[in-house]
């Protein structure tokens, strides 16, 4: 594959030694601590789990049970005659609608939905952790950066004050190179300041709570020679989750409508049954000890007919419900034409930060090699002080360029990646450069 190889610093990184563990943090570890800590997701699990218990088909094929019992006194409020009366049944209903025709339907569909939803929050996450964990090795590129120019920064005031005192140098190149120390510590100062703010979002999304973290870093970057958005587009968006769970609404509400249509045309049965059992009869002072008994079962059935009369409440029940398989068909039109949208934005994204990374490459080159020469015109005198530090101050510009242009290059991959349901190794499996 085509590759570039990082800058010394990135590689110096991703040599590191994690202080509280031994050893670096990898993206892997990164995401696994994620998975088990991040709040988000613990109640997306629990969120899932309710959903699948609600979703459970069984509960809609058991029949309702009740233990029932009853006390009664009844007697004369003047007089001193009265009875008691005590009876007790068990009871058992069910409604034998047109629900069970599609409930198992409807239930697997809430099922698949439901576990469609998680797949979501779990890969915003890890794709939220990915993306965290590269801005992370990209500040701390920086910071590296930002620390090498203050240290040069410190070298040149040094030379130059000891010039300035043998009569060498100007009153105005010292100051200049005063000025130069302050910008140093400045830049480095914004650097420590936007990565200490970019540490606590990572440990939020992760949980990692050890202090201080040392990241694998980028070791490299890997070209991808990618097909059309519309060969994309055939290839992964069927199995993408987005796609998927639109579908799945579509199917949703084509059930819902069956549903609907059964329950308006067709007739419904509830079956009830049940057992009493109590005292022979009524009794005052004494029980005899007989005991009576009684059973019932009930068939009920409605026919429902307004559902086929124009404005009826049954009728428009029946509209709404087309109405809604239109509107699901529609959302996952737009859902399909909204992703292969979003995949030919991000293929151009890709290529023009490929072109920007290149062109960092190439700006970073002429500026190392300017600087050489120009520090051998500044040793020999034929460079001003003020040239030269224009010198150093575009070669730590170019520095922090080429870091931004790789971390924007490995982010559009990993953003193109998600989309397509493709970890970032896959894509590069798939379609890194030979």
């Amino acid at each position: 594959m085509k590759k570039i190889i990082f800058s010394s610093l990135c590689l110096a990184l991703a040599m590191g030694l994690h202080a509280s563990t031994g050893g670096v943090l990898t993206l892997e570890d990164a995401i696994s601590s994620a998975f088990e800590n991040n709040i988000s997701l613990e109640i997306a699990q629990i969120e899932l789990k309710q959903s699948l218990r609600n979703a459970n088909t069984a509960s809609s094929y058991i029949p309702d049970l009740s233990i029932d019992g009853s006390f009664t006194a009844a007697g004369s409020a003047i007089g001193s005659t009265g009875g008691l009366e005590a009876k007790g049944g068990i009871g058992i209903s069910m409604a034998l609608g047109t629900n069970l025709i599609t409930d198992a339907s409807a239930k697997s569909i809430e099922r698949t939905l439901a576990n469609l939803a998680y797949a979501a929050t779990a890969d915003s996450l890890e794709e939220s952790v990915t993306t965290s964990y590269w801005n992370l090795a990209a500040g701390r590129n920086q910071i590296e950066v930002a620390k090498n120019s203050l240290e040069s920064a410190k070298s040149n005031y040094e030379n130059i004050a000891q010039a300035y005192e043998n009569g060498l140098k100007s009153e105005l190149d010292l100051a200049n190179a005063e000025l130069a120390v302050a910008e140093a510590e400045y830049n480095l100062k914004i650097l420590e300041d936007a990565y200490e703010l970019s540490e606590d979002n990572f440990r939020i999304l992760t949980g990692i709570k050890t202090d201080p973290l040392v990241l694998s870093g980028l070791s490299e970057t890997v070209y991808l020679d990618l097909p059309s958005a519309s060969e994309l587009y055939d290839t992964y968006a069927d199995g993408t989750n987005t796609i998927r769970t639109y579908s799945a609404k579509v199917s949703q509400s084509e059930t819902a409508l069956k549903t609907t249509r059964l329950d308006e045309q067709l007739p419904s049965v509830t079956l009830s049954a049940g057992w009493t059992v109590g005292p022979e009869s009524t009794y005052t002072g004494s029980w005899n000890g007989g005991m009576e008994d009684s059973a019932s079962v009930t068939v009920a059935f409605s026919i429902p007919i307004s559902s086929h009369i124009p404005g009826s409440s049954g009728y428009n029940r029946v509209e709404d419900a087309k109405d809604a398989v239109a509107v699901a068909k529609l959302n996952l039109r737009n859902a399909e034409d909204t992703l292969e949208n979003d995949i030919s934005s991000l293929l151009m994204e890709i290529s023009q930060n490929r072109e920007n990374l290149e062109l960092s490459q190439k700006k970073l080159g002429l500026a190392e090699r300017a600087y050489s020469l120009g520090k051998e015109a500044y040793g020999s005198g034929l460079m001003t002080t003020s040239d030269f530090l224009d010198l150093e101050d575009n070669l730590f510009s170019a520095r922090m360029s080429l870091v931004d242009a790789q971390y924007a290059y490995f982010n559009s991959c990993n953003s193109l990646g998600f989309l397509l349901g493709l970890d970032y190794g896959t894509l590069t499996d798939l379609y890194g450069e030979a």
